[in-house]
């Protein structure tokens, strides 16, 4: 490791781009940076999980692939956040069980929805005030008092059909 700190790799481009126009020498970098260089100052007791500077691509036809050189050692497994989970195999999803546990949950809502609907309904209807109109003078008067602007309208309207009746009537007593 130590024989490898002032080298720095070159960068394979990706085979299926080699040959585009944009991939000229003065465009491409000539080394991977790394993250500790720069204007920032490294923090020296900074646990890296990947090492760039160790990663060597080989002369197969495919450059994401790493060389054997490359994979973990048992220090950096043990170390590791992730060697404390339990690692589960996989297993195949049931869609038509989920499929039918969703669309049960969903009719049980619905039931509790269109109940809970048909018991607003009903107290609506059974809290609706029963009106039932004036008919005798005390009633009318009780009526006009309690609502003036109503009574006003009633009568106006009451006025405007009474005079259409009294003009049909005379049209037809001149014939």
């Amino acid at each position: 490791m130590k024989q490898d700190e002032g080298k720095t790799n070159e960068v394979e481009a990706n085979p299926y781009n080699r040959k585009k126009y944009w991939h000229t020498a003065d465009v491409m970098p000539k080394s991977v940076p790394d993250a500790d260089s720069g204007p920032a100052q490294p923090d020296p007791e900074k646990k890296t999980g990947f090492d760039y500077a160790n990663r060597t691509t080989t002369n197969s036809s495919n450059p994401n692939v790493l060389s054997p050189s490359s994979t973990a050692t048992s220090d950096k497994v043990e170390d590791s956040p992730l060697s404390n989970v339990e690692v589960k195999p996989y297993t195949k999803v049931d869609y038509k069980k989920r499929y039918d546990d969703l669309k049960r949950y969903y009719d049980r809502k619905l039931g509790e929805w269109s109940n809970k609907e048909g018991d607003l309904k009903a107290q609506l209807r059974d809290n609706r005030p029963k009106y039932t109109p004036p008919k005798s003078a005390d009633e009318l008067s009780a009526f006009k008092k309690d609502y003036p602007d109503i009574y006003g309208v009633v009568e106006t309207v009451s006025h405007l059909q009474s005079q259409t009746e009294m003009k049909v009537c005379r049209k037809k007593l001149t014939l």
